[in-house]
């Protein structure tokens, strides 16, 4: 991970803080000057922010939650019927399991939430934060929703591609795998991530479309990486949605399209996102059974924060799970986060189940995460989403291949 400087410089983004004490705003838009963010707006309350969120393109929200009038939970319902919501951060002194209540909230309305800030606020926390949305890929508020049309281009055009984040045990950090995740090289708005297509594509029913152009291009990845390094079984995690996980045909077309690819099953890992309840789960379990017998491993993601995590865990003859960055990160500083921790990675050891903790951005997480005996670890701390081309590169810095 890049180091911090104290002060990253100026950036051209626009900021928004959601906050009834005038001081803690205050004292919020200094911090964030020194960091070299100019254009700060206020609000009080959430119906303020919504007012200044319809008149303005923002970069990034910084909301409490516990405010009188609109507070923040109520916000994020209504941010879910704007055409465009900024990444988010949460500024509360809420106790850990009440902010892990808010990033379910968050979670089921698909919007963006991409940390918290701890108290007492510190310059390094806010550096992390600038870095984080500076890293983000861009959107443009006026052109956030697309139609059925410009979808069906992209994805015919080969617009929506991978870009991947390495998995890696918390031990010797030597990377074991990578999360393929899809980015849109928008002709004109330029890259995209997910929270500005995916709902559109999920609308249309074209996440199948999605999984497959996702699929192919990482089979295509992954041949080129080959004549360039040694991979030594390195694996490609690719998100599956419920709808799709339900679908009976779903093993056989996998195997069909890792034979013509020739990309072997046991080096995908099919990740079961929680975006949305499974409709029907012996469907669910039967594909489950279907896909590891066929090679595949299949994994439940966002455990801890998503819908029913535990119950799915219950349910499903999974390879492993993916614990939530909700839980896992600040978890070393946190009684409460470390016990459900350890509950369900003992939960999941008792099954033979491997545990993947995503969102290790500081030290102390991963240390934790190496003494509770997590399998691997995905985060900032060990490198960010990159495009295909850079993943050869990466590997050899790490002194892999």
């Amino acid at each position: 991970m890049e180091s911090i400087s104290t002060k990253p410089g100026p950036a051209p983004m626009r900021v928004l803080i959601v906050d009834d004490h005038d001081v803690q705003r205050c004292a919020l838009s200094q911090a964030l000057r020194q960091v070299g963010i100019e254009r700060i707006d206020e609000a009080c309350d959430g119906a303020g922010a919504l007012e200044q969120l319809k008149r303005h393109r923002y970069d990034l929200m910084i909301s409490d939650l516990n405010m009188p009038g609109m507070d923040g939970i109520l916000l994020l319902r209504h941010l879910a019927g704007l055409q465009a919501v900024p990444p988010i951060v949460f500024n509360s002194s809420l106790s850990k399991d009440m902010l892990m209540g808010a990033y379910r909230v968050a979670a089921f309305h698909n919007l963006p939430v991409i940390g918290s800030l701890n108290t007492p606020l510190s310059m390094e926390q806010l550096c992390k934060l600038w870095q984080t949305v500076a890293r983000r890929p861009a959107w443009d508020g006026a052109t956030s929703r697309f139609d059925r049309q410009e979808l069906e281009r992209a994805l015919r055009r080969g617009e929506i591609l991978p870009w991947y984040q390495p998995q890696a045990d918390p031990g010797l950090l030597r990377v074991m795998g990578v999360e393929a995740l899809a980015r849109w090289h928008h002709p004109e708005l330029g890259l995209l991530e997910p929270s500005a297509f995916l709902p559109g594509l999920e609308h249309y029913g074209l996440d199948e479309d999605l999984f497959f152009a996702i699929f192919r291009s990482a089979a295509e990845d992954y041949r080129r990486w080959s004549g360039q390094v040694a991979l030594s079984g390195l694996r490609v995690s690719i998100n599956l949605t419920a709808s799709q996980f339900c679908n009976p045909e779903l093993p056989s077309s996998l195997a069909e399209a890792a034979e013509e690819l020739g990309m072997a099953p046991a080096l995908l890992t099919l990740e079961l996102t929680e975006t949305q309840r499974l409709k029907n789960i012996y469907q669910a379990l039967e594909n489950v059974i279907r896909l590891r017998m066929a090679g595949f491993r299949v994994s439940l993601d966002d455990v801890g924060c998503g819908y029913n995590g535990l119950e799915y865990l219950r349910e499903l003859p999974v390879s492993a799970i993916k614990i939530d960055r909700a839980l896992v990160a600040g978890a070393a500083g946190d009684s409460v986060a470390r016990e459900i921790l350890e509950s369900t990675i003992r939960l999941a050891k008792d099954r033979n189940i491997q545990v993947v903790a995503e969102g290790i951005g500081e030290e102390t997480d991963l240390q934790l995460m190496l003494r509770l005996g997590v399998d691997y670890v995905q985060g900032y701390l060990l490198g960010w989403p990159m495009p295909a081309d850079e993943v050869p590169e990466y590997l050899r810095r790490r002194g892999q291949g």
